[in-house]
């Protein structure tokens, strides 16, 4: 099937099958049902880093990165599909808590709006960003003017080693690209200057061509070219 016609018939499909092929990393969204402000609540952030952690431990993945927010979760994941894929991890992940939550708040209902978002991450310098990209979340939502001021984010592992309990040790030349980043000062500036860039790392994307092409990846255009052409030859 050729690229294009994959693209009209994946646009025009209800629920999307997952591009999930084999050794990847993914960068995830999940999101809080109506929008509720439920990560507010410093416990239930919490309690939900520490569910990831025990789902880790069963499950096998590795995490790199993720970011709470009031109302949504970034996840950086690279699973062990020996044991289990990024449906199966998001499906612990979420259901579960989403069990533990409502028990524990003696409520009934979805805890999360939809199924997971998620996106095919190229390593190297396209991973490094993503984790900035993670970083910058509280900074472009107005909650602060520096990602380093925000308390729920792995940012803090690169800085002071803050959750090394749950997540895995990135490669040095990550680190040192994430530090030299952490340095500046103009964080605001930053986002309205590479507006158009960081697009490729959101999941809120328009209908323009440039960004409906990044809608399942985050890397170059051999990266895009290379997993595209898996998926339309497993169509």
């Amino acid at each position: 099937m050729p690229v294009g016609i994959f693209f009209a018939v994946i646009q025009n499909m209800g629920r999307l099958a997952r591009i999930k092929p084999a050794g990847q990393i993914y960068s995830v969204v999940t999101r809080v049902n109506n929008c509720n402000f439920a990560f507010a609540d410093h416990a239930v952030c919490t309690a939900f880093l520490r569910h990831i952690k025990d789902i880790k431990k069963e499950l096998g993945f590795k995490l790199y990165a993720f970011v709470i927010m009031s109302t949504h979760v970034h996840l950086l994941i690279e699973p062990d599909e020996a044991i289990a894929d990024i449906s199966e991890i998001m499906r612990r992940i979420n259901g579960l808590f989403a069990r533990k939550y409502n028990a524990f708040h003696k409520r009934k209902g979805h805890f999360w709006m939809q199924r997971f978002s998620s996106k095919l991450v190229e390593p190297g310098q396209y991973f490094a960003n993503t984790i900035i990209y993670f970083a910058l979340n509280p900074v472009k939502a107005g909650i602060t003017d520096n990602p380093l001021k925000y308390e729920h984010s792995s940012i803090h592992n690169i800085t002071s080693g803050r959750f090394a309990d749950l997540l895995d040790t990135l490669p040095q030349i990550y680190v040192e690209h994430i530090e030299n980043f952490l340095r500046r000062k103009n964080f605001v500036e930053i986002l309205q200057k590479y507006k158009r860039i960081l697009r490729q790392f959101s999941f809120q994307l328009r209908k323009t061509a440039y960004e409906q092409k990044f809608r399942y990846f985050i890397g170059s255009k051999q990266f895009y070219k290379q997993n595209i052409l898996c998926c339309v030859q497993s169509c």
